[in-house]
């Protein structure tokens, strides 16, 4: 109910002395007016509805002055007749308002019970699908109840099947024991098989005189692919996650697999991206770090036809590309070692000590070394074969030898440098890796092992330091451990590593050994084998 509705329930007598009290001005005819300007001081926070009744009661004893007169100090009047007749009619319009404010009390009250109603059906409504869930979900319990019996029934059979396959399993592998499968092994068996049933047929080529486009056909593709975990023994994947897959031929001139070789993550990755795109790899390093083998080995695992070139500096094209020569009595040009390769799909054509060779000799390969080739020579043309790879091995990146340990080492052209996309810097093993390598080779203790590439180390870095002008290789230290069986350490040094040193090395390799070979330990160690 509003400010306005309670205040004009009052009576008329104490709404004026209230309005007289807080307005300051006389009473007016008007109660409804005087009923406002209460109500709105009530509802602005100046007085409450208790002050207005307080102070008309506190202000009905004492008159209410008029308008231009000051208030005489006699009790008021009585009201007049037309005062009486306001009050009347402001009662009756306050009855009229009361009366409107029960009916429609009464409307909102039906509409409430007929809400409430509404909601009464629609809470029965609820309470009866209720009861359908409930009834359901005691359905839906006696169905799982059913199920889980089955289910129990079902595992119990099922952990006896296991049960059985696992003794059924053991039973095997105790039957096999210690069988052991070497892929190698493997590999070599099913060439010779296939080299067994190709034999007839290369036979009846060479009676023919078509043994060599007989055997063109039968190493015409690759024979599959193969992951460098399989092939290397590394897990090795692209930026995708993808493993590195290689391409596997079939040649039965492919190199022996030495099982004694260590490969490395970051040579075979380049191999892969040189096989994968047919770009040219150039292998720079000191002697003895691997290049010619790591390129040997990777032909005897993936399978491919392995030639080597070694350049010197009278090396002319003839003696790589071929030359026109007498055949049966008549002039034929007979291709080389590289173009055999050439042609030879998969084949790996080693370019060695391609730093020795001559500038203008070296230049004949530029067209040969650009992928897909077709190349015009000798009065033919020549097409590159799928797959072939031709990699370059020297002592420098291609820009020669600036220490003088290499002697006759050049700087290479441009432009014949510039067909080898990936220059691969080839170095020492790691000590760890080394003397595993010591081990497989020799089969010496790991402790011989460590100890001969720790001498071998400090050697290597005084090589730096130009005390000692060749640092020994891992051939020289698998050829000193094998002499060890059956010379004294001393003489077993100066036979595989000392003599091949420059006189002025002598001093400084006499040092290292007395400095770095325990000769106790290497016999000791020696006698283990």
């Amino acid at each position: 109910m509003s400010t306005a509705n309670t205040l004009m329930g009052l009576p008329m007598g104490i709404i004026a002395a209230a309005y007289f009290a807080v307005t300051k001005q006389p009473a007016l005819n008007s109660k409804s007016q005087m009923v406002a300007a209460l109500a709105r001081a009530v509802d602005s926070g100046q007085i409450t509805i208790a002050d207005v009744r307080r102070l008309g009661q506190a202000q009905a004893a004492m008159p209410v002055p008029q308008p231009g007169r000051t208030a005489p100090p006699s009790p008021p009047p009585a009201p007049s007749s037309t005062w009486a007749a306001a009050e009347m009619a402001d009662m009756r319009a306050d009855l009229n308002n009361t009366a409107n404010a029960v009916q429609q009390l009464r409307v909102d009250l039906g509409k409430t019970l007929g809400s409430l109603s509404a909601q009464a059906d629609a809470t029965n409504a609820h309470a009866t699908s209720i009861q359908g869930l409930q009834q359901s979900s005691m359905e839906l319990g006696q169905h799982i109840n059913r199920l889980s019996v089955r289910l129990d029934t079902s595992a119990q059979a099922s952990q006896a099947e296991a049960k059985s396959l696992r003794a059924q399993v053991q039973t095997l592998a105790d039957s096999l024991g210690q069988i052991q499968i070497n892929p190698d092994e493997v590999a070599k068996a099913i060439r010779a098989q296939v080299e067994a049933a190709f034999a007839p047929i290369a036979a009846a080529a060479e009676a023919n005189e078509t043994s060599s486009e007989v055997l063109r056909v039968a190493q015409a593709g690759p024979t599959g692919k193969a992951s460098a975990l399989d092939l290397f023994g590394l897990d090795l994947t692209d930026v995708k996650g993808q493993p590195l897959m290689f391409t596997t031929y079939g040649h039965p001139e492919a190199p022996e697999v030495d099982p004694c070789f260590i490969w490395q993550e970051s040579i075979v990755r380049h191999l892969h991206i040189a096989q994968a795109n047919g770009r040219n790899l150039w292998l720079g390093g000191p002697a003895g770090t691997g290049k010619t083998q790591t390129m040997q080995q990777f032909a005897a695992k993936t399978g491919r036809m392995f030639r080597r070139f070694v350049f010197d500096r009278f090396t002319t094209r003839d003696d790589f590309l071929g030359a026109t020569g007498l055949d049966n009595g008549s002039t034929v040009f007979q291709p080389g070692p590289v173009l055999e390769a050439y042609t030879t799909p998969g084949a790996v054509c080693l370019l060695d000590e391609v730093g020795m060779g001559q500038p203008a000799a070296l230049s004949a390969l530029n067209a040969f070394l650009e992928r897909q080739a077709q190349v015009a020579y000798a009065g033919q043309v020549w097409h590159r074969a799928p797959g072939t790879m031709f990699p370059a091995a020297d002592n420098s990146l291609g820009q020669g030898d600036t220490s003088g340990r290499f002697a006759g080492v050049q700087t290479m052209n441009t432009a014949f440098l510039e067909r080898f996309s990936l220059l691969v810097p080839f170095a020492y093993l790691p000590a760890s890796l080394e003397t595993e390598a010591l081990v497989r080779h020799t089969g010496c203790t790991p402790a011989l092992a460590a100890h001969v590439v720790d001498a071998v180390g400090h050697i290597r870095g005084r090589v730096a330091g130009g005390e000692i002008i060749d640092a020994p290789s891992i051939r020289q230290m698998v050829a000193f451990i094998e002499a060890c069986r059956v010379l004294d350490p001393s003489e077993a040094w100066r036979s595989t590593i000392g003599a091949r040193q420059p006189a002025e090395s002598e001093a400084g390799m006499a040092a290292a050994y007395a400095a770095c070979i325990n000769e106790s330990l290497v016999r000791i160690e020696s006698q283990k084998v």
